[in-house]
């Protein structure tokens, strides 16, 4: 995609190729996302503007006009961050923003007395009196997660130019989950900009190391809604390090959240839904094609599925069949709790639903429910003959949340459809429906599985012969990935 990222520019001194501004084209390359960066002046505001917004080549904006608290180019500077913020949102469809809202702006102040949490921690941070935690919250569909946060180590002064500040993860339990729940609790309670297409922000805090351990209190300081994301900051060394599928599976979130959050493939997707109520009706004679052997005889076979599981695109519940005949285990008591996801109420009102699966199955795109699961986490996340219906970005997106959520295990298949059997299926049901993501698995993964996972499958095979492209070959590979615990990216909170 083409993606313009605006900048206001700075009225004193010029921007310099050493400048750490926001530039995803510091970490995804060019023939995946194609970055142009256009800097706003303040004499000229709505003339920069129209000329961008007038480029109808890009495909998304990514707003970095900053913190106007930050300004420190005179008085007016926050004013004029605004101005320019008001109008390039009054110029471009809502869909097609992403970044700095104006509603963000304007709450982005110092927050030092406004926010209090009463969560408690249990153990120092460090030996220092205070220190700053900074966490970045993304918001992922109509939902919102808090990224790793970061502990830097100050001295009383609280120098931020110190030249031993050491940036630190904070891993240990249960403080990185308090610090955590407060940013979120923050972005969403207190700033009400949960849903609001910002995508983004970074939370200060600070938390005194001096009172007894149990009484230690997290004071938010401020907001900023411009995080040092993509600007070679330690935030980005945590991404790297953290965040399944890194800086691209990041970048693509907050355009998928944007995609959901603005419904634009509203259309699409009951078109979809459409076609499968209508498809429920044969979808049982599949059980023996060639991809529903594979998981039969192979997937749910030879490797465990015990305990939680979570079917997205579950259809009419193939994968808990297979499972319990595999297993040789009765439907109940079941070793395995499968919660089910799918877009068509008709596929999943099938014998084989009610008999496997826990009640209610989620009647929604999997997109939308796999944003907005949060914490929660299932031992096991499947998804099978759904991820060619996501775009691009949406399937990246999708494929990170699998990662995060699953604690033991994730499985999916991925069609490698031709251009003919894309056009005429999109045809068929009316809408741009399939896509073929194969390239995108390649490049997401490049060579190796994210951080603390390993892949113990990948199986390409014959799916099908075209029903609506004069029989022409589809085919595709089944994959699977497991926790290797002796893979962490961390040693005692420092990242290696």
């Amino acid at each position: 995609m083409k993606v313009c990222v605006i900048h206001m520019q700075r009225v004193t001194g010029e921007q310099t190729d050493n400048d750490r501004f926001c530039d995803p084209g510091r970490y995804i390359p060019s023939e995946i996302h194609h970055f142009q960066h256009h800097f706003i002046h303040k004499g000229h505001i709505e003339q920069d503007i129209d000329g961008i917004c007038n480029d109808k080549t890009y495909d998304f904006y990514l707003s970095c006009l900053g913190n106007p608290e930050q300004g420190n180019d005179g008085d007016d500077a926050a004013a004029t961050v605004m101005q320019a913020a008001r109008y390039l949102e009054r110029r471009l469809a809502p869909e097609k923003l992403v970044g700095n809202t104006v509603h963000a702006l304007q709450l982005a102040t110092p927050y030092s007395d406004r926010f209090r949490t009463a969560a408690r921690l249990n153990h120092d941070i460090s030996s220092e009196e205070e220190v700053h935690v900074n966490v970045v919250i993304l918001e992922m569909g109509h939902a919102v997660v808090a990224l790793e946060p970061i502990v830097q180590q100050h001295d009383a002064s609280f120098n931020n130019s110190a030249p031993d500040n050491k940036k630190l993860l904070i891993t240990d339990e249960p403080r990185r989950t308090q610090i955590r729940q407060t940013a979120e609790a923050y972005f969403k309670d207190s700033m009400g900009l949960q849903g609001t297409g910002i995508g983004w922000c970074e939370v200060v805090m600070r938390i005194n190391t001096t009172t007894p351990t149990r009484q230690q209190q997290i004071h938010v300081l401020k907001v900023d809604p411009c995080p040092k994301i993509f600007c070679s900051s330690p935030v980005d060394d945590v991404i790297t390090k953290t965040y399944p599928g890194s800086h691209r599976a990041l970048f693509d979130t907050l355009l998928a959240t944007r995609i959901i959050q603005t419904n634009s493939r509203a259309s699409a997707q009951q078109n979809i839904s459409t076609f499968f109520n209508k498809f429920s009706q044969t979808y049982d004679l599949g059980w023996d094609i060639p991809s529903v052997l594979t998981l039969r005889n192979v997937l749910a076979v030879e490797h465990d599925w015990t305990g939680s599981i979570l079917d997205l695109a579950c259809g009419s519940g193939f994968l808990g069949q297979a499972l319990h005949e595999a297993a040789g285990a009765p439907s109940s008591p079941s070793p395995f709790n499968i919660t089910g996801v799918d877009v068509s109420p008709s596929m999943a009102s099938s014998d084989r639903i009610k008999k496997y699966y826990l009640s209610p199955i989620h009647i929604e795109p999997l997109e939308r429910y796999i944003m907005k699961v949060g914490e929660q986490r299932y031992d096991h996340v499947a998804c099978f003959n759904t991820l060619h219906y996501l775009p691009p970005v949406v399937f990246s997106a999708v494929l990170s949340r699998m990662f995060k959520i699953a604690s033991r295990s994730i499985s999916f298949d991925l069609y490698d459809p031709p251009g003919r059997h894309i056009d005429r299926t999109n045809a068929l049901i009316g809408a741009e429906a399939i896509f073929n993501n194969t390239g995108v698995m390649r490049g997401w993964f490049g060579t190796t599985p994210p951080v603390g996972w390993k892949q113990v499958m990948e199986r390409r095979q014959h799916l099908f012969k075209s029903p609506v492209a004069d029989g022409v070959d589809v085919w595709g590979t089944f994959y699977r990935f497991e926790r290797d615990e002796r893979d962490e990216c961390f040693t005692s909170g420092r990242l290696r």
